[in-house]
């Protein structure tokens, strides 16, 4: 009798061992959530999340390098684990675009688990995120020890930056232990659907809805239309004027159905969509195509038996396909260059220099019709600096009173923006030229440099004043110590980046920087950069010119051939002033 519990035992004992070998959680659904400045999304599961990935993925390795590399597919590995979702899971949220799902069976070059996970039990789920651009991934939290995502002791982790810029990111297991949480910081102002911060109160906010009909109706257009699936030749010739800012989707709509009858029905997403637009005269047709092409919302008829009308939401309208061909614009940044509703209807042809779109007729002339505003050759900026050194402080204070000269200068300070404004007469920049030429000829001030660089409208140009020194540097190799040069730009170096305006006008992005060697490490040769920057972003006509002043330094140790500097002390305090003049050529 003992010897049958006994075989009995050993056997549910072997099933359950069995069963435990084989237990799995399932993945049961993927979420996005739009925050002010970022997009979100969060992958259930009903079990305990073990998940890693491949650290070759996301991260440049090598003997002398570890940091994060750009990436526009990042594939997560979820072992012991099924999935309940699609093979592809689009998200259309930008920067993220989807999420494809296979089953794990590719090996790991780079294995990056939890304790738990490095045996990668079956069964496996990769689930790989695709981005629109290329992002870095900042953090990567595979456990932790605390129950709440604040909670860093004993995280399982690999972090490079906990405070996330644009196109960073960051995959964490979630607070639960059931989830993973990916974030990823947009680099646009606004994005879709994202809650606004209210900055005011909200019957103090700016908003209006103004629809009026422009002509005298000739009958009741609620008889005639309210029961029919389509517009009688009245109302579709019926002219109305559209104001409205700010304003729900659907207090517009109520209002347009107030004037002509029509019942608006609208998906549930689409409800307090705000609309912004100023339509002086507009039919209805017209109205309903402007909502299609500028905000990617469908009308479609609806039968007599559901009550006539329209009803308005994303999709539910008949596609196409076509191939939009490029000339001068890159096809990773011109699909960028459109609304984010429309980003999942287009897709990238590196290989024709094409975009590839599947949307409605509509949609897809104006996409032709944008792009052939958009699509021309960059205009040509050229970009000239006068960098003149002056070493006596009070010829330098003499200088800069010449540039505010006149009446007309002034400042402003637009806080919620964080922008500072200031503006000089025409003949202030004359009086300034005036005084350092007279400086000079005196042998008081010295032209350094007149460089010059041309720029494509919304590039990046660098002028570089100053040396490019080699120091020996003392590294360390497979135990063995060498000695390397290390390449060092000393000097002025300024940064700029022109936008050419349809009238004439320069966006012009400035960034100058001063660098000097200020002390050398002794037993390393190391060096110690005193670096003094800024950034400014300046609107100017053409041929105007830039007064860029304050970052100074001793010129003479950096223009001048010589040894490096030891002590960290400059022997002459100079002052720079800089004339930055932009021209569309």
């Amino acid at each position: 009798m003992w010897l049958c519990v006994a075989v009995w035992l050993c056997a549910t004992s072997d099933v359950a061992r069995a069963q435990l070998a084989n237990s799995f959680y399932t993945v049961t659904g993927v979420e996005t959530r739009i925050l002010p400045n970022a997009v979100q999304l969060v992958i259930r599961t009903d079990g305990s999340v073990v998940f890693g990935g491949n650290l070759d993925d996301w991260i440049l390795i090598d003997e002398e390098t570890f940091q994060p590399k750009p990436v526009t597919a990042l594939r997560l590995r979820l072992v012991g684990a099924r999935a309940k979702l699609p093979a592809f899971v689009d998200v259309g949220a930008y920067p993220i675009e989807g999420a494809l799902v296979t089953l794990g069976r590719d090996d790991l070059t780079r294995p990056y688990f939890s304790a738990r996970g490095y045996a990668q039990p079956e069964p496996r789920v990769d689930i790989q995120l695709r981005f629109y651009v290329p992002v870095l991934v900042q953090r990567f939290v595979v456990d932790r020890s605390g129950g709440s995502s604040s909670e860093s002791a004993g995280e399982d982790d690999i972090t490079f930056k906990r405070y996330l810029e644009p196109l960073d990111a960051s995959v964490e297991l979630g607070s639960d232990r059931r989830s993973i949480v990916i974030t990823v910081v947009t680099d646009r102002v606004d994005t879709t659907g994202a809650t606004r911060i209210q900055r005011v109160k909200p019957e103090d906010q700016k908003h209006r809805v103004d629809i009026t009909r422009l002509d005298r109706p000739q009958s009741n257009f609620g008889a005639v239309v309210g029961a029919q699936s389509t517009l009688n030749d009245e109302l579709a010739n019926a002219r109305f004027r559209v104001d409205v800012l700010h304003a729900p989707l659907i207090q517009v709509l109520a209002r347009l159905a107030e004037l002509c009858g029509v019942p608006f029905t609208m998906r549930e997403p689409t409800a307090d969509i705000e609309l912004s637009m100023m339509l002086p005269s507009t039919s209805l047709p017209e109205f309903l195509l402007a909502l299609e092409t500028g905000y990617g919302l469908m009308a479609a008829p609806r039968a007599s038996a559901e009550g006539g009308g329209f009803l308005i939401g994303r999709g539910s309208a008949v596609t196409v396909t076509e191939r939009l061909l490029l000339k001068y614009l890159v096809p990773e940044r011109a699909r960028l260059l459109f609304p984010d509703f429309l980003l999942p209807a287009l897709r990238v042809d590196s290989e024709n220099n094409a975009l590839v779109v599947s949307s409605t007729p509509a949609v897809i002339a104006r996409l032709k019709s944008d792009l052939a505003r958009l699509d021309v050759p960059r205009r040509q900026v050229r970009v000239e600096a006068s960098v003149f050194e002056i070493s006596n402080t009070d010829d330098y204070n003499l200088a800069m009173r010449a540039a505010f000269v006149g009446r007309e200068f002034g400042a402003g300070l637009d806080t919620t923006a964080g922008q500072y404004s200031f503006r000089v007469e025409r003949n202030a920049l004359s009086s300034l030229r005036a005084t350092l030429e007279a400086l000079s000829a005196k042998g008081q001030a010295r032209l350094r440099a007149r460089p010059f660089v041309l720029v494509a409208s919304g590039g990046n140009g660098v002028l570089f004043l100053g040396q490019t020194r080699f120091v020996p540097v003392l590294r360390v190799r497979s135990g063995r110590q060498d000695v390397q040069p290390l390449r060092l730009q000393v000097g002025y170096e300024l940064s700029v980046t022109p936008r050419a305006g349809a009238d004439g006008d320069i966006l012009l992005n400035i960034s100058p920087r001063v660098s000097t060697v200020d002390d050398i490490e002794r037993g390393t040769g190391l060096p110690t950069l005193g670096i003094r920057e800024v950034s400014s972003t300046l609107r100017v006509r053409s041929d105007d010119s830039i007064v860029v002043a304050g970052l100074d330094s001793d010129l003479s140790s950096r223009f001048d051939r010589g040894p490096l500097p030891t002590n960290g002390r400059n022997a002459t305090q100079t002052h720079l002033i800089v004339l930055v003049s932009a021209r569309v050529v």
